[in-house]
């Protein structure tokens, strides 16, 4: 089977292939032998809708026993997957945050019927189909996406907007305010990025570009002391653990 038609499998015969199912937070998760190029995967379902992108496949992890991608996939899926309780609880770290982000941005809204933001036309007519066809939808800025639910898409945003807020909280502390901008400075390259100091302080506020160093850049930004001396200790660390690549 291609990709495309491992994502197009029904809940039902994802359930007649599986030779076991799972319960992982309230998520179906199917273990299924996909055939000689995916191989012995999990497949996830919620409200009879595949979560295909938190899928796990064989094929990217090759040299394992099939009881060896169990053993990665029963390990890896509680941490990809949450239940709303957890979105609402407070950050254990920053990465806690962005495996809860991915969630909510990536997967939860694949558990309704939507129409992608991300389409593409091109001919005015089917620009118009598009317009038609998403009449009447609600706008869910979260997934990106049109969806036909109303309560859903409030819950959803709801849900993002309390992650929003446990997070503000957790960059009152100075051990996760360094180990996020650290992140971002392994994630942008920091060592050899010309405009390091702006796409990583990108990813915390809005800033304005300029050809500046970090001190000026921390001057501009809405940061506390604590959390500017925060990412002069992430900008130290960076380059300590960097210093022989």
């Amino acid at each position: 089977m291609t990709i495309t038609e491992i994502e197009n499998l029904s809940e039902l015969e994802v359930q007649k292939m599986a030779s076991e199912d799972l319960n992982i937070k309230g998520f179906s998760c199917y273990l299924v032998d996909l055939g000689e190029y995916f191989g012995y995967s999990i497949m996830v379902f919620k409200n009879n809708h595949q979560i295909k992108y938190a899928n796990d496949y064989a094929l990217h992890h090759p040299g394992k026993t099939n009881e060896e991608c169990k053993a990665w996939y029963l390990e890896r899926m509680p941490n990809k997957l949450f239940t709303e309780e957890e979105i609402c609880e407070p950050l254990k770290s920053a990465d806690d945050y962005r495996a809860k982000s991915d969630f909510l941005t990536n997967l939860y809204g694949l558990q309704v019927d939507y129409i992608s933001h991300f389409h593409c036309w091109k001919t005015e007519e089917e620009r118009q189909k598009l317009l038609e066809e998403t009449k009447g939808m609600y706008d869910n800025p979260v997934c990106f996406a049109w969806m036909y639910d109303k309560e859903f898409v409030e819950k959803h945003i709801k849900l993002w907007k309390t992650l929003k807020e446990r997070e503000a909280h957790a960059m009152e502390n100075f051990d996760y305010c360094k180990s996020a901008f650290l992140y971002e400075m392994f994630n942008h390259e920091y060592g050899i990025n010309w405009q390091a100091d702006w796409d990583v302080l990108s990813c915390f506020c809005r800033i304005e570009y300029k050809d500046e160093g970090t001190s000026e850049y921390l001057a501009r930004t809405n940061f506390s002391d604590m959390q500017k001396k925060a990412y002069l200790a992430a900008k130290s660390e960076y380059f300590e653990k960097t210093k022989e690549w």
